[in-house]
């Protein structure tokens, strides 16, 4: 195969309009298309400018990067360079993003990637959604860095949830040492004087353990 950006005519196969993709994959494309409408759902590639949601030349690539306005780019998303558009395999998904996902191992592609709600890339090792960290030839060193803590801190707020999970279904049961100590505030907003001398009597025995 031709290096990325550089593929000929007689490598790519036209799957929407002028978007090509590389021979092989346009067949698992148009597979992954036709099972689609079998279940009502229409799967098709963004229309962008010079064709750039399937195969992008090293040109086209170039291009993006320097004028990303008038392309139908995710916001936020840099195109990659070199990109694994640039190889063929890659295309950005405009409708029936769902169905793809959900049927995505069916043909051996990954999708969403690399925190792209419209990329999906063919051939890949890469699974999304498994849990494997994210490793894209679309990324460059500082962008794959970005990624990973962003994940990082994904991850941190999943801790910081888990943590608050209890203490909001004691409040929902009514039961608990949270629900306990709500009772004693309300109390000491109705009761000053008896409510404040219990909730420091609870102060000074926790301080003694």
């Amino acid at each position: 195969m031709s290096k990325n950006g550089h593929l000929t005519a007689d490598e790519l196969t036209a799957v929407q309009g002028g978007i090509c993709l590389r021979n092989d994959i346009a067949i698992r494309y148009r597979s992954m298309v036709a099972d689609a409408k079998k279940d009502g759902v229409t799967v098709a590639i963004v229309s962008s400018y010079k064709n750039a949601g399937g195969y992008r030349s090293e040109a086209v690539q170039l291009d993006m990067r320097k004028h990303p306005s008038l392309y139908d780019i995710t916001p936020g998303i840099l195109p990659g360079y070199p990109s694994g558009h640039g190889d063929g395999n890659c295309a950005d998904i405009a409708t029936g993003l769902a169905w793809v996902k959900e049927h995505q191992a069916d043909y051996d592609v990954s999708f969403p990637v690399a925190g792209d709600p419209n990329h999906a890339r063919f051939n890949t090792t890469t699974t999304a959604g498994s849990g494997t960290e994210i490793e894209d030839d679309d990324m460059n060193e500082e962008e794959r860095d970005m990624l990973r803590r962003a994940v990082k801190a994904g991850e941190d707020n999943a801790f910081t949830l888990s943590q608050i999970k209890p203490i909001v279904d004691e409040l929902n049961s009514g039961k608990g040492p949270v629900h306990a100590k709500l009772d004693n505030i309300a109390w000491a907003v109705a009761d000053p004087k008896n409510g404040l001398r219990k909730l420091l009597s609870d102060f000074i025995a926790k301080l003694a353990k």
